[in-house]
């Protein structure tokens, strides 16, 4: 069976190291040269904690990434969809596939076949979650 990576975007750990990254790329841009040898330390550290961010996604080929707004979900290595939740028109999930209908009528379809049946539960949970019920169906 299959594990999905489950990265939700708004947590505190990643909220924290985005802004450690801004500043040290801020103080790096701003200050320069003036730094001396510290200005290579920073850019390591800046260099660093983007490697910490972006790292895991080149790791794990399945990945989830989800916030208030909507859910990034790549379950091959390069083909990821990104869909707003205020953009799904319907969901449906049965045992094996996970489609997706944008209200623009594109349809998103997932196969879950061969997924942890935990990776299973926790993906339906985030759309139970963020959708109401009569957008979202269990089959």
């Amino acid at each position: 069976m299959k594990r999905i990576l489950f990265d939700r975007l708004d947590n505190s750990f990643n909220t924290t190291i985005v802004f450690i990254s801004i500043a040290l790329l801020f103080t790096s841009a701003t200050f320069g040269e003036r730094l001396g040898v510290y200005e290579v330390i920073i850019d390591k550290a800046f260099f660093i904690f983007q490697l910490m961010f972006f790292g895991k996604y080149f790791i794990y080929k399945r990945t989830v990434n989800w916030n208030k707004a909507g859910i990034n979900i790549r379950l091959k290595w390069f083909k990821d969809a990104h869909i707003p939740f205020s953009n799904i028109a319907a969901c449906t999930c049965n045992n094996k596939t996970l489609e997706i209908i944008k209200s623009n009528g594109k349809t998103y379809n997932f196969d879950l076949s061969d997924i942890h049946y935990r990776d299973k539960a926790k993906l339906i949970g985030i759309f139970q979650e963020r959708l109401p019920n009569a957008q979202f169906h269990n089959i």
